[in-house]
């Protein structure tokens, strides 16, 4: 069984130490595309840095993010003249004050998510330091929120837009552990992965790999693959502590009112309610994610009361790390993304007004990463129930896996 410790409140040890300097910059990411990385220093020097990974195709609920204005840069000097004089003024020492301004100054408005987060996340880092604390333990300290180790969400194939094949409509077709420890699920995860992986380039059905390291390949049918991920499943020891996750990302397959473009098939709300409930009566399916688009609220509101609690239904553009948009009614928990939300302030009230709600949180990363791992502190510090960090290949993937693991040291407990 996993279970956290309780963390004292550091954001409650305030001193004088406003914001005395920010820089922006431009740098890689995983898609090699420019990100927004920024870097923050408080009047006691204390430093933080922090960089933002972007999404391929952003759902139309989250904040936009910004525009490049040349090569590098996403504003202009003055801006951050500015900017910096705002937030020295008026942004305060406590993460909330910081952020309010980052969500609220006029001066702010027309910034992207990307640079708002980007801020939020380096003062966190600057203001983490100057209490002595790890970026964990200062997330934590915002609670009420018994730090925990989440269960990893391992891609396994991809589709939908991340796809080259039409036969696969899932964004993600993923394996869901839920063993006693971290490292358990992680170590049968990779052996499944590997299996397949092995299977897939075998038979030549390998085609490469995508954003976010879920294998592409050739298949006749969808349902192909799944048959095969669950056979795998079948042959493990204690396989009921493992199944498969869906992630549908149905706003990018609708296509009019009541359509979806599904694989080949152009179907119906009504169509796409039955096959779901036909996949989880024959394959292990523990995980569902954005089944409906966000605006399909009447399917959503089926499927959940069809199914019960038989598997976990996630809204991901349903929600929009937005606590104005949650409803317990359509979905058992929410995806967090911090740049759907802009600030770290924001993405911390849509996990309190969740968990009021009794719903499940799941910390997510998006398509085009950095080697920022903040997304795993965050998880662990609000005691997430499962965490996405994409599948096991690729640098900007393991280096998120490989913070767990190190988080796992100090937060993980079995009984």
């Amino acid at each position: 069984m996993r279970q956290g410790r309780q963390v004292e409140n550091g954001l409650s040890k305030h001193t004088s130490n406003p914001t005395q300097s920010i820089l922006l910059r431009g740098i890689l990411n995983s898609c090699g595309n420019l990100s927004v990385e920024a870097e923050l220093v408080l009047a006691d020097g204390s430093w933080g840095r922090a960089a933002v990974p972007i999404a391929i195709k952003p759902g139309r609920r989250e904040k936009p993010r910004s525009r490049q204005l040349a090569p590098g840069r996403f504003v202009s000097a003055s801006e951050i003249s500015q900017l910096t004089s705002v937030l020295r003024e008026e942004g305060g020492e406590a993460q909330e004050d910081f952020d309010r301004v980052l969500s609220q100054h006029p001066l702010c408005q027309d910034l992207g998510s990307d640079i708002t987060l980007a801020l939020s996340l380096a003062f966190a880092r600057a203001s983490a330091t100057a209490r002595d604390l790890s970026l964990t333990r200062y997330l934590a300290s915002s609670g009420p929120f018994q730090p925990r180790v989440p269960h990893p969400l391992i891609n396994l194939f991809s589709g939908g837009i991340h796809g080259q094949e039409r036969t696969v409509p899932f964004q993600q077709i993923m394996l869901v552990p839920r063993y006693a420890t971290f490292y358990e699920d992680i170590a049968v995860a990779l052996q499944i992965y590997q299996e397949l992986e092995q299977s897939m380039r075998a038979s030549g059905r390998l085609l490469g790999y995508s954003a976010s390291s879920g294998m592409l390949v050739k298949t006749s049918h969808y349902q192909v693959l799944l048959a095969e991920v669950a056979e795998h499943i079948a042959r493990l020891p204690g396989s009921a502590s493992i199944g498969i996750g869906l992630d549908v990302a149905a706003e990018h397959l609708k296509r009019d009112q009541d359509h979806y473009q599904f694989a080949e098939t152009l179907v119906s709300s009504t169509d796409l309610l039955a096959l779901y409930q036909q996949l989880l009566s024959t394959l292990p399916l523990t995980y569902l994610e954005d089944p409906f688009d966000a605006d399909d609220s009447a399917s959503w509101r089926a499927l959940k009361s069809n199914v019960g609690d038989a598997l976990c239904l996630v809204g991901d553009d349903l929600f929009a790390t937005n606590a104005c948009y949650l409803d317990q009614q359509l979905a058992h928990g929410i995806l967090l993304k911090m740049n759907q939300s802009g600030t770290l302030s924001g993405t911390l009230a849509a996990t309190r007004a969740a968990r009021l709600r009794g719903m499940t949180c799941c910390v997510s990363h998006r398509s085009c990463e950095t080697e920022d791992t903040a997304m795993c502190d965050l998880a662990v510090a609000i005691g997430a129930d499962y965490i996405k960090i994409g599948g096991p290949r690729r640098g900007d993937r393991i280096v998120h896996y490989n913070q767990l693991l190190r988080l796992a040291e100090e937060w993980q407990h079995t009984e």
